[in-house]
């Protein structure tokens, strides 16, 4: 990942995954799959980020 916290630039993957009309599943970004490192379990805090950035964007939406 870039300079940016791994946390930050995962959110903001997230929120772009959004607007590019991708659904909330952080396994099919493939970009964000090839920022991963480590083994199966390590990188819990960046999926979530990723959905919290994808969520934040749809919340902005009107629901009306």
């Amino acid at each position: 990942m870039s300079d940016k916290t791994h946390t930050q630039e995962a959110f903001d993957m997230g929120k772009a995954a959004y607007l590019m009309g991708r659904p909330c599943v952080p396994a099919l970004d493939a970009e964000f799959m090839k920022q991963l490192t480590g083994s199966v379990g390590t990188n819990i805090e960046l999926f979530q980020a990723w959905m919290k950035g994808w969520i934040a964007e749809i919340m902005k939406e009107p629901t009306t």
